[in-house]
């Protein structure tokens, strides 16, 4: 255990050096000058540090620390605390459902196929999205998710690398950062697609 606390210390510490982890954390700030979002601005500048850890340490060492999943734990309990558009009851519904899925694939995969196909970190990074993001909203990740990795997939076999292995991490939380921005277009969507289908139908 103590092996595996000291690779996650050395990983943040060579992030906090590297000059990617301020240049991510800028990206995402720079998002925000095109959306008026309802979530407080010390929230997201918060969270986007976070993500950015997470993002240049998964690429580079393939881990995502325990400290970056228990901050977005406790960030996402005070985003529900603190804001009424956010329940706890679709907060933790995410939290379970995402946990469900994701578990379920790594266990099938590590314990029963004996071959990883999802790390663990990873398993505890889209339980936290879950419960930031809530149940619907998680729905939606799972879409931009599903876009944004398969449109690096796609650009890795025209470009020919081979590299023996993809972190989901950085996927994850620019999916993440997407559906945080733009929940509410996201939801309007939703909205006029369903309306669209019962008029159909009716």
């Amino acid at each position: 255990m103590a092996f595996i606390e000291k690779i996650e210390i050395d990983a943040v510490k060579q992030a906090v050096r590297s000059p990617y982890l301020y240049i991510t954390f800028a990206a995402f700030l720079s998002t925000l000058a095109f959306v008026d979002s309802y979530l407080s601005v010390y929230f997201l500048a918060t969270l986007a540090l976070i993500l950015s850890f997470i993002l240049v340490i998964d690429i580079k060492h393939y881990i995502i620390p325990d400290s970056a999943q228990i901050s977005l734990f406790l960030l996402a309990n005070i985003l529900m605390y603190t804001m009424p558009e956010k329940s706890f009851v679709q907060g933790y519904a995410g939290f379970a459902f995402a946990i469900f899925i994701f578990y379920g694939i790594y266990y099938l995969s590590d314990v029963v196929l004996n071959k990883e196909a999802l790390g663990f970190g990873d398993v505890k990074l889209f339980a936290n999205v879950g419960l930031i993001l809530g149940f619907l909203s998680f729905n939606y990740f799972l879409w931009v998710l599903t876009i944004t990795s398969g449109l690096f997939l796609i650009f890795r076999l025209l470009s020919k690398k081979k590299n023996k292995l993809i972190p989901y991490g950085p996927f994850i939380v620019v999916s993440l950062w997407i559906c945080l921005l733009y929940s509410d277009t996201f939801k309007l969507f939703h909205n006029n697609m369903m309306d669209s289908i019962v008029n159909y139908i009716s």
